[in-house]
């Protein structure tokens, strides 16, 4: 699911407008706003109408003047735009008010000028250049000498240039006389009650599904260590450690800094990290970046690492070697390593040694 439940709607649809302004078409079959967005609306518009304070999810897609796709929610990984709050202000001429024509289960096609888009970004400019002198009056009132002062204004002088700057220049991503086209589909329009409750639903299924996994993989866990006949301990959290070797000094505690080589497999026993030389070139994950004449060290307690590590390394002792076994709610979680080496859902196992 996307993670942008509480991104700002009317920035996300200007920044993408800012790079992909493209050429206007016929305006055969579009109607056209006073404002002058060009649209077609596909389905019954019967329902409620989007407004302000709404969360709505729908599916984009952005074309160019040749009709190639730049923009696509229907493929992207991410898929459509969910629970994204819609603004209580929306400038006319703008995507926004193409929005507000629509109810959930309605298609559109809106051509927005560029020329519109680029006086909605200047205006927006505007509008912070104002906010920001407010913020920098407020704190020169309450700065306690001139140094202070002088600090202050430049810092906010510079960001109000900044902004002043971009409004004073042309913009190549809004070529005067053209049009962005968008092809919008509304999955559904929410109130803030409907989509704190969706999110709560969610969420709640998200603890079962985990549940149920967890149960699974100790299930899972436990078969292996008695196929492998390992005297394995288990945690209430879900760990199994196995001390192979008794160490001599003491038991590390939370904010102790450790030292420790280790091999982590992914439990079918294909090894993913280590900190050894010789078994990184063997099993074909060496990285030459990394100094392999130190071990790894890490603050204990600090969620420097997985929590599976903190809780395993905290019951050794100076000097021992054993084997964590950790399943996935105190490793990588339902996500892996997106483009690394641990799949979602993963048990891990490390050999470890408590060096320092």
């Amino acid at each position: 699911m996307r993670t942008n439940n509480y991104l700002n709607l009317s920035l996300v649809l200007l920044i993408m407008t800012a790079f992909y302004a493209c050429k206007g078409g016929s305006k055969g079959g579009f109607q056209t706003t006073e404002s002058g967005i060009q649209y077609q609306i596909f389905g019954e518009n019967k329902g409620k109408k989007i407004e302000g304070g709404d969360f709505i999810d729908f599916h984009m897609v952005i074309k160019d003047s040749k009709d190639s796709i730049v923009q696509n929610t229907y493929t992207s990984p991410e898929g459509a735009f969910k629970n994204s709050p819609f603004p209580e202000d929306s400038t006319k001429g703008g995507i926004l008010e193409g929005l507000r024509m629509l109810a959930a289960g309605d298609s559109a096609i809106f051509k927005i000028s560029t020329d519109s888009m680029l006086k909605q970004r200047n205006e927006m400019g505007i509008a912070n250049i104002k906010s920001i002198t407010e913020q920098m009056e407020k704190q020169l009132s309450q700065a306690p000498d001139d140094s202070t002062k002088n600090r202050i204004r430049q810092m906010y002088e510079g960001q109000i240039g900044m902004i002043q700057e971009q409004i004073s220049k042309p913009d190549p991503s809004f070529p005067p006389n053209k049009f962005i086209t968008y092809i919008i589909k509304v999955i559904a329009v929410k109130s803030r009650a409907d989509m704190e409750k969706e999110q709560e639903e969610a969420v709640q299924k998200q603890k079962e599904d985990a549940e149920k996994i967890k149960k699974e993989q100790d299930k899972t866990i436990q078969e292996y260590i008695k196929k492998n006949k390992l005297a394995a301990k288990s945690t209430e959290s879900g760990l199994y450690y196995l001390i192979t070797k008794e160490g001599e000094g003491a038991i590390p505690q939370k904010g102790d800094s450790v030292k420790v080589h280790y091999t982590g497999r992914i439990l079918d026993g294909k090894i993913f990290d280590t900190s050894i030389e010789a078994i990184a070139k063997e099993n074909e994950v060496y990285n030459e970046k990394r100094n392999y004449n130190e071990p790894f060290s890490f603050t204990l307690g600090q969620r420097q690492v997985i929590e599976g590590w903190d809780e395993g390394i905290s019951l050794l002792k100076k000097g021992s070697k054993a084997t964590l076994i950790i399943p996935f709610h105190l490793g990588y979680g339902d996500r892996g390593t997106p483009g690394g080496p641990i799949p979602p859902y993963a048990i891990l196992m490390f050999e470890v040694e408590l060096l320092k």
